[in-house]
């Protein structure tokens, strides 16, 4: 063979090579830092909420679906950054509780039952947003009654953690958004209109559960990972049975699974998807979702929940 011809295909090979392996950092590049896309979840901004019809369409479906039992909404839609439009939002912190135009009716406010913030200790992990006397026979005698005012202070002044304590102590705070707020937000219609706030400090860690309607989950401040499971896996996570007193949370946790005693979780399909402030996460129907919060967080649900909360280290209810 002429030695042009070999040194031309030798060259050629080199060129190959060099070619695969720049293909190879650039893919490596682009998996490292280019954001992730979730299968399955449609992901927009808040500019392309507004410029795309195809978001208010899946908005519709969603408001259709909560409206009208049995409405379809199949897919899960990711809304990012809606806090920068909403200036209020962004006022929302603990300090924001000690305004003096609230001081004066947080201040004097027992937490009832609609209005929940109790600690528990660890002989039960349960808090239901109920007012039956059974339900409150059940909860532990250490159970405490406080005020916002009161659970303010003791945050800023970090005299106790308000959430997680090291001999398994609990709270929680959850109530209905103020007035002042959802009168302030563009979109006052359901789901917004009947959001319920939750209160945690980082590490707090929501068992997983579904709703058999579609449900939004709504981060004002801070940051959580959620963890989602699509509802045609809904039998491998295990759900307690109705009647039970965790009806519709599930017996596995979906981030950490007991395969030894749900063997069938090892076929779970989970992403995760990390929540910033003025993101919208809204779910279809039996769709379950699993949350941790990376800092202290607020956040905002559509509906009354049941939940079942363990600090850094603790171990979930069975």
């Amino acid at each position: 063979m002429h030695p042009l011809v070999m040194a031309f295909r030798k060259g050629r090979r080199v060129w190959l090579l060099g070619l695969a392996l720049q293909l190879l950092v650039l893919l490596v590049l682009a998996k490292r830092y280019l954001p992730k896309r979730h299968k399955g979840i449609r992901e927009l901004d808040w500019n392309q909420f507004h410029q795309q019809d195809e978001a208010c369409e899946w908005l519709g479906h969603f408001g259709a679906a909560v409206a009208y039992p049995g409405a379809n909404m199949t897919k899960v839609l990711l809304l990012r950054g809606a806090a920068a439009h909403w200036p209020i939002l962004n006022a929302i912190s603990i300090p924001w509780l000690l305004e003096e135009t609230l001081q004066e009716h947080l201040g004097t406010t027992i937490i009832s039952s609609d209005s929940t913030f109790r600690v528990l200790d660890n002989s039960t992990e349960l808090m239901r947003q109920s007012g039956d006397p059974w339900l409150a026979a059940k909860l532990p005698a250490r159970l405490e009654l406080t005020t916002i005012w009161e659970f303010a202070k003791r945050r800023i002044h970090e005299a106790k953690p308000p959430y997680y304590y090291p001999d398994g102590e609990y709270y929680l705070y959850q109530g209905p958004i103020p007035y002042e707020l959802v009168d302030a937000l563009p979109l006052t219609s359901r789901p917004l209109s009947c959001l319920n706030q939750a209160l945690a400090d980082a590490n707090t860690i929501r068992l997983a559960r579904h709703d058999p309607q579609p449900s939004l989950l709504l981060q004002l401040k801070g940051e959580t990972d959620a963890w989602i499971v699509p509802n045609t896996q809904l039998n491998l996570v295990s759900p307690y049975e109705e009647g039970h007193l965790l009806f519709r949370s599930a017996r596995v946790n979906i981030t950490h699974p007991d395969l030894q005693t749900f063997p069938e979780a090892k076929g779970l399909q989970t992403q995760k998807i990390r929540l910033h402030p003025g993101d919208f996460l809204i779910l279809p129907g039996y769709t379950t979702c699993q949350a941790e919060t990376v800092t202290d967080s607020i956040s905002g649900f559509p509906f009354v929940m049941d939940l079942v909360l363990y600090g850094s280290g603790g171990v979930p209810a069975t």
